[in-house]
């Protein structure tokens, strides 16, 4: 198929440059030596060809004129005087009735041969066409002022109408000579301009071996003429008033072969063809299928003619080269439709992005709030009918959309799809996830947005040790939607194409730059501790020991590496079936002696201690709870800062909300509750301070408060005590 096929909609006309593919060379065949017959029959007659807007009339009238004048060309010199005179008249591409007029006889005069034979003919339908010209201000439309002056300046001349015309058609009858004018776009007109094209062929150009063939879409035509006041208003509805007048004008009524579900499956071969080929595109059959499948379940039926076909490859040809790679290819044929067939439909999916990409954020919804297949099902049905989406295409318009989109899948379907659906989803890069889902809106990748060959591009960088616009943009990316790029970072590690190293020190050197804290769901370092928690096991033994301390340059390098080998050493149940380190034990070795040397060296106290620095003692506790427990009791006594008292304060809160300002059983894992109650003498009555919703979060309230709750501890503990216990003053 020629590249330019997609983008043209002018008509074919079976040349090796236009060749007809769908086998209506034929038909126009038939039509040219039906004209033949017609003029055997009559002095003049009125022939139309009807077929629905994009169906290819206007090929077939093309095709119909060329066989005329190959027919003409292929006449001996001197003989052809019985051959076809063609003339295209195009009343659409005239803007008011009296230039349509004065075009409808310049077309006319304009086909007669110039010679000499021919000069009375053109002058006498020239005569002709001027003399009418003033009663056309019967049409509306025409000014009525300057129509009766004409007229004025008719009935004073030496001839009439009647009289110029009877000249033209003995002039006409005497040469012989058949003349086709051929008469496109007739449903483009307004009601006016088409009352006026059928008073000329009707009641002016029936003149002798003159013939017509007209070319229209009947329903159209119908309903503009139900606009006239030819056609009673009451009788608009059912248009009987409408297709009586015109078969008054049409002597011989042509039908457009429809075009069979063959030819349209070819011809939609040819164009998809045509576009894998233009963008270099491979289709898998897993691919193929998905588009087969919404293919056949509805696109099918809604192109049906030649021009929707070529008008929806033509999108998807002009926008797809915009996103390439950076996109499903299947997914933008599917949503290439949807602008194409439903524009409306189209706006509509881009206002529920969230709810149809599952990022909404509703995580646990309850068993109150969790919507029920057969309420969505009905709620996106409801969507579709107020975008415009007709209610017999409805169902159809549903199987598309549950190729794309993975909520509108469940519904449909009934099924609660797991998690690797949308999972795939996103490693095909498809509308229906979030990462991907404006791409497919703003043809491109937006600015808040990073290229997957920008990903590419710099962990090609980063596994060559060096430094790139590339790796820059990542940094600046990775700080800006940590989740984003993360999950990007893991599709190209899940397939093998990410250095794992070379990864991790490139995570750690940026990891205090992140904004740290927010939601559990929404922290940028969370999302960059499971990236850096599934890259540890593709990290070498060999190298494994040394990437750590390399990771470790930073406070918050040790905040990301001792929760990461924590995590693994500790495992959870989220962590089945993940790949384990081969290397953990030295690890977990490694780690552990980070940690110490880190806060061995530190000068902060436990009150400047970030909390981030505050769960690597938690992480270390993982790793090695009695080398952790051992450090941090001797630390209470020899860190500045660092006193039990201290210890308990970082564990406590001032308000009396929610969970216990100070649990011991977060006390007994780090230092133990009996040692603090030893080293920690009880607080006098008056220095004691409760917890309270409104007292200010010091860190010298919350040591009172803890050592408040201490002392009832201490308190609790001494009633439960044995008598024996009670009075022995040796006893702990």
């Amino acid at each position: 198929m020629p590249h330019a096929t997609l983008f043209a909609d002018d008509p074919i006309d079976g040349s090796p440059e236009a060749p007809d593919r769908l086998g209506r060379d034929d038909y126009a065949g038939h039509v040219a030596r039906l004209l033949d017959r017609v003029r055997g029959q009559s002095e003049s007659s009125v022939m139309a060809l009807i077929g629905a807007w994009g169906s290819g009339k206007s090929s077939v009238l093309d095709m119909v004129a060329r066989k005329l004048q190959q027919s003409d060309q292929a006449t001996p010199q001197g003989e052809h005087d019985s051959h076809w005179l063609v003339a295209t008249f195009n009343p659409w591409t005239y803007g008011d009735v009296e230039s349509l007029h004065n075009g409808f006889f310049q077309e006319l005069r304009g086909v007669l041969p110039r010679d000499a034979k021919w000069s009375d003919a053109r002058r006498r339908l020239g005569e002709f066409g001027k003399s009418i010209a003033p009663f056309m201000g019967l049409v509306p439309g025409v000014s009525a002022e300057n129509a009766v002056k004409a007229a004025g300046d008719a009935i004073a001349g030496d001839q009439n109408a009647n009289a110029l015309k009877a000249a033209a058609e003995d002039t006409l009858r005497q040469l012989g000579r058949p003349i086709l004018l051929i008469m496109d776009d007739l449903d483009r007109l307004t009601p006016q301009e088409l009352l006026l094209v059928f008073k000329l062929v009707r009641l002016v150009g029936r003149l002798p071996h003159v013939y017509y063939l007209l070319s229209y879409d009947e329903s159209t035509l119908l309903d503009i003429l139900s606009r006239t006041n030819l056609v009673p208003h009451s009788a608009s509805t059912d248009k009987r008033r409408a297709r009586d007048y015109l078969e008054k004008i049409i002597q011989v009524r042509l039908d457009l072969p429809i075009l069979r579900e063959s030819q349209a499956l070819g011809m939609v071969d040819a164009c998809l063809n045509h576009v894998l080929d233009e963008n270099a595109i491979a289709l898998d059959d897993q691919n193929f299928d998905r588009f087969r499948t919404a293919f056949h379940n509805h696109i099918r039926r809604r192109l049906m003619t030649p021009r929707a076909i070529n008008r929806y490859f033509a999108q998807v040809e002009a926008l797809y080269v915009l996103l390439g790679e950076e996109a499903d290819f299947v997914d933008f044929l599917l949503l290439s439709w949807v602008r194409t067939a439903e524009p409306e439909l189209y706006s509509t999916l881009q206002t529920h992005r969230n709810a149809l990409t599952r990022s909404d954020f509703d995580v646990f919804p309850t068993t109150s709030q969790k919507e029920t297949h057969q309420a969505a099902l009905e709620k996106w049905t409801d969507r579709l009918r107020r975008s415009g989406v007709a209610d017999e295409n409805i169902d159809g318009v549903l199987a598309v959309l549950a190729q794309l989109f993975l909520p509108i899948r469940t519904a449909r379907d009934n099924t609660e799809y797991a998690g690797e659906w949308l999972e795939d989803v996103r490693l095909r890069r498809g509308v229906g996830h979030v990462d991907y889902f404006d791409r497919y809106f703003s043809f491109g990748v937006p600015s808040e947005d990073i290229a997957d060959s920008i990903v590419r591009e710099a962990l090609e960088s980063l596994a060559n040790g060096k430094q790139s616009d590339a790796t820059h943009e990542l940094r600046s990316k990775l700080l800006s939607d940590a989740a984003r790029v993360c999950r990007k970072l893991g599709s190209e590690q899940e397939q093998g194409r990410a250095p794992a190293a070379a990864l991790l020190v490139f995570l750690a050197d940026l990891y205090a730059d992140l904004p740290a804290g927010g939601e559990a769901f929404l922290d940028p370092r969370r999302f960059v501790q499971l990236l850096a928690s599934d890259l540890l096991p593709d990290v070498a033994a060999s190298e494994g020991p040394r990437l750590l301390r390399r990771m470790t340059a930073a406070p918050e390098g040790v905040a990301l590496v001792a929760t990461i080998v924590s995590k693994a050493q500790h495992g959870s149940s989220t962590d089945k079936g993940k790949k384990a380190i081969q290397w953990l034990d030295a690890a977990a070795r490694e780690t552990r002696a980070i940690i110490r040397e880190y806060f061995d060296a530190s000068k902060d106290g436990l009150s400047s201690l970030s909390d981030e620095m505050w769960r690597v003692i938690w992480a270390w506790r993982w790793l090695d709870h009695d080398e952790m427990r051992e450090w941090l009791r001797a630390a209470t006594a020899s860190k500045a800062g660092w006193s039990v008292e201290d210890v308990l304060a970082r564990l406590s809160r001032v308000d009396d909300t929610g969970p216990p300002p100070l649990d011991m059983s977060a006390v007994e894992p780090l230092i133990g509750v009996d040692f603090a109650i030893e080293h920690l003498l009880p607080l006098d009555q008056d220095e004691r301070l409760q917890p309270a919703y409104d007292l200010e979060s010091t860190w010298e309230n919350r040591v009172r408060v803890a050592r408040t709750l201490l002392d009832e501890e201490r308190a609790r503990r001494s009633a439960k005590a044995s008598p024996d216990d009670r009075t022995d003053p040796q006893q702990n």
